[in-house]
């Protein structure tokens, strides 16, 4: 140990005599395809592939340098890009696939009970729009006039049932793309988990 030392500094030594003085001046230690250690100012192309050592003028080590180790991680940090916001999101919001699931039966449940409730208000206004309808024509069959407030009430009725018709259409819709955007978030979060992130 004691001859590799002075070796290195021999060498070191022979260096500062036969280069000019510079505060940065910059060894590189690297070893051949045979096993021998080199001490010289420039990195042979072939071996800069290859790991190796810089040193300073009094021979310290700077850094050591691994090119294959550092394509590695270069290659994990593409397979693993950084989290986006919603993916954050997603994985603070929820502890587990089973989460999600329960959260979106909850919110379906929450929608069918609106559209039942749609539903029935349509079913009533109908209804009613049917008997005033019917109201009107035996009127007219019995040769009586239909008076002014029954066909207003009979018009108000049909726009009644019409704004019914379009929110039991909405709250279906939106059904639809409920249960489609939890499904995409079940999916992401499955694919999160697989890749190694975790969940708060």
């Amino acid at each position: 140990m004691g001859y590799l030392k002075s070796q290195l500094l021999c060498v070191l030594g022979l260096l500062a005599v036969s280069l000019p003085a510079a505060a940065d001046r910059i060894v590189y230690k690297w070893i051949d395809r045979q096993g021998n250690i080199h001490y010289t100012r420039n990195l042979p192309p072939d071996y800069a592939s290859f790991p190796h050592q810089k040193l300073n003028k009094d021979g310290l080590l700077i850094s050591t340098i691994d090119p294959s180790k550092a394509a590695a991680e270069g290659e994990d940090a593409e397979a693993k890009p950084e989290l986006t916001e919603a993916d954050a999101i997603l994985l603070a919001s929820y502890y587990s696939e089973a989460a999600i699931q329960q959260a979106m039966e909850t919110a379906l449940n929450q929608i069918d009970g609106d559209i039942q409730l749609a539903q029935q208000s349509m079913q009533a206004r109908r209804e009613r729009l049917r008997q005033r309808v019917q109201r009107a024509a035996n009127l007219q069959r019995a040769r009586k006039p239909v008076s002014r407030d029954l066909r207003n009430n009979i018009i108000a009725l049909q726009t009644d049932v019409r704004s019914a018709r379009m929110e039991a259409s909405r709250l279906i819709a939106s059904r639809e793309s409920t249960q489609a955007s939890y499904e995409q978030d079940m999916e992401r979060y499955r694919q999160l988990i697989a890749d190694g992130a975790e969940s708060s």
